[in-house]
């Protein structure tokens, strides 16, 4: 049998910070994307969501994550 791969690959502990709803969310996350940090909060995007930076962006320590279009 094949070994599983995991849908995002983890790194090292981050802090990003998250910008929804006028407030500013801090929080750690060990994935290496902003698609993966996303999936790691269990985040589905609806099509009319806004995300700065992109999904595909790499995620690195410290950075900001602007969320708009997402309701709590």
């Amino acid at each position: 049998m094949g070994s599983l791969v995991p849908a995002f690959a983890q790194g090292e502990d981050k802090q990003i910070q998250v910008h929804l709803a006028n407030e500013v969310i801090p929080l750690n996350s060990h994935a290496t994307t902003v698609a993966g940090f996303l999936d790691e909060l269990s985040i589905n995007l609806p099509q009319d969501a806004f995300v700065d930076p992109p999904v595909n962006a790499a995620l690195n320590d410290g950075m900001s994550v602007f969320l708009e279009g997402l309701s709590v």
